[in-house]
């Protein structure tokens, strides 16, 4: 409800619709070519419709127990991230370039939070963190950067790795969980280096 997903569904939901009308009409026509009767031609092309329909909300909803595979589950898994450590950690999201403030997903899943800290590089040379910060860091890694998990593991060889996976077992994102003092001893004398 914060916010409401309802509009964005529902525009959404549009072009895809307009793909299948216009390949269950190609199927018609094709039909209406092989066959006579207009409740013949009705008859093939829902035969052919129905199982396409059955399996692609199969493949989009799972089964209702949560198992669906689907291209958004990794930013699923991010936003239930950013809400699960929002409180407790000073985020670190290490993600392809993206509009934050605009994804509805992670609206939806950590309402009215936005991450402090987003990066798409990782210079092993500069620092990461502008100033000190007051509580623990929490590096979360989506996995279409997972490439960096292996900087931030040599920069803070000590941290808390969590790995967050699909019921399929496939990797969606890493979360890397490391002390703030720890943070505070790497980070400073890299501030201090001449740029």
């Amino acid at each position: 409800a914060r916010p409401n997903q309802v509009p964005h569904a529902k525009l959404v939901s549009c072009l895809p619709a307009a793909f299948a009308a216009l390949v269950f009409h190609a199927w018609q026509q094709a039909a209406q070519g092989l066959v006579r009767g207009k409740s013949a031609v009705t008859w093939i092309t829902t035969c052919c419709a129905v199982p396409l329909i059955v399996w692609n909300a199969s493949q989009y909803l799972g089964r209702g127990d949560a198992t669906s595979r689907w291209f958004g589950g990794e930013f699923t898994a991010l936003g239930k991230a950013m809400q699960q450590y929002r409180d407790t950690h000073h985020e670190v999201l290490v993600t392809p370039p993206m509009s934050w403030d605009m994804n509805s997903t992670l609206r939806y899943l950590a309402p009215g939070y936005r991450a402090p800290l987003k990066l798409t590089q990782l210079d092993p040379s500069k620092p990461w963190l502008e100033s000190d910060v007051p509580r623990d860091v929490a590096f979360i890694v989506l996995e279409m950067k997972h490439n960096l998990v292996a900087i931030i593991q040599a920069r803070y060889p000590q941290a808390e790795v969590i790995e967050i996976r699909s019921v399929e077992g496939v990797r969606l994102l890493t979360v890397l969980k490391v002390p703030a003092s720890e943070v505070l001893r790497v980070e400073a004398p890299l501030r201090a280096l001449p740029p």
